[in-house]
């Protein structure tokens, strides 16, 4: 059997074989613009690492991977989050800062448990199982039919951390074993400010819905299980972070950059940097983003990369984040989750617009 890990290669060729009509697409494309934050001057972009863009050519459902075990009780977290992040994982800091869960609730004979979690103040991964009482399977098409990933989706859904920042990330679903009745699901998200430990997370899904399967070659979605889940735990995390000195300058578009604040961990990263120009968004028609706005957001967007100590460049271009201006300034912030745990140890340096910056 594959593992997530695994599938997340073949994820864009399995995207690039399927086929909506204008209206969903129209649909998808309205629930992709709701999800990009702009508050004000202040505007977010998703991120995907190595996956597809959030696009209309995607699922409404989908973006991460996990695999977890039963969808009853506290399950072993390094046993949940070590199938993300691939056997070569290393399993001493999975062991560190994953956390079980075993959260759990119940609507109409549908069991969603939240079963394990890792943060490192600003980005997180939680592990879900999905899974029917009476023991019986859903009845889900995967994408592509032999992808492992399944076309699938909430109708709603929101992770609450109780915490007023922007935030960006994705998230999709799995079947680890298609020979029980559990599928997966997985959310990987960054937040420009800090999450604390001991924070209340509530989280609440609605009705599981996919587009496939309707009966009638319609454009409507077919509800595989009606319900409403809201699950709360403690967030509960250790980070083994490490803030990076700060302060150096850098040239961008002829543009001067300042670095304000660096910090890596083995899940993942965020940069904070202001440029001495301001962003100027235009107006947005019916709320769909213009060219215009994707062209403003390159401009402001630095290169930035990892220096492992094997000689690897980690590129870290397909993450997220936010841009504000104050005055005459812009500041960014530019955070993501890794695609598979780095410990410290192995990353000699942080670059961000050419600034090499020691981790050591």
């Amino acid at each position: 059997m594959k593992k997530p890990f695994e599938y997340e290669k073949e994820y864009t060729e399995a995207l690039n074989a399927l086929h909506f009509s204008k209206e969903i697409k129209e649909r998808l494309a309205e629930k992709l613009i709701k999800e990009e934050i702009s508050g004000g001057t202040k505007k977010h972009k998703q991120h995907t690492h190595r996956l597809p863009k959030l696009a209309v050519a995607g699922l409404a459902a989908a973006l991460v991977l996990f695999v977890s075990a039963s969808a009853y009780g506290i399950m072993d977290a390094s046993e949940a989050l070590r199938g993300v992040f691939g056997p070569t994982a290393d399993t001493e800091i999975i062991d560190k800062i994953g956390r079980p869960i075993g959260a759990s609730a119940t609507d109409n004979g549908v069991t969603i448990t939240a079963d394990a979690v890792m943060c490192d103040g600003y980005n997180f991964a939680i592990t879900y199982s999905i899974a029917r009482d009476d023991g019986t399977a859903f009845d889900i098409a995967q994408v592509d039919g032999n992808s492992g990933l399944l076309d699938v989706f909430f109708g709603m859904e929101n992770t609450n951390f109780g915490t007023f920042s922007g935030s960006h990330g994705s998230s999709y679903f799995y079947d680890a074993d298609p020979g029980d009745h559990t599928i997966q699901y997985v959310e990987k998200w960054s937040y420009d400010e800090p999450v604390n430990p001991g924070k209340t997370v509530k989280v609440t899904f609605n009705d599981l819905k996919t587009s496939a399967g309707t009966g009638d070659n319609s454009d409507s979605f077919r509800t595989i299980a009606q319900g409403t889940w809201t699950l709360k735990f403690e967030m509960n995390f250790e980070t083994l972070s490490a803030e990076l000195p700060a302060g150096q300058s850098f040239e961008l578009n002829s543009m001067v950059g300042t670095i304000n604040s660096v910090m890596v961990s083995p899940l993942g990263y965020r940069f904070e940097y202001t440029l001495n120009d301001k962003a100027r968004f235009d107006e947005a028609p019916n709320g769909k983003s213009p060219d215009q706005h994707g062209q403003e957001w390159a401009k402001f967007d630095v290169p930035r990369s990892l220096n492992l100590s094997d000689g690897t460049v980690y590129d870290l271009s397909e993450g997220g984040g936010s841009i504000d201006t104050t005055g005459d300034k812009t500041i960014c912030i530019r955070s993501g989750v890794f695609d598979e745990i780095i410990p410290l140890e192995k990353i000699v340096s942080v670059n961000i617009g050419g600034v090499d910056i020691p981790v050591q």
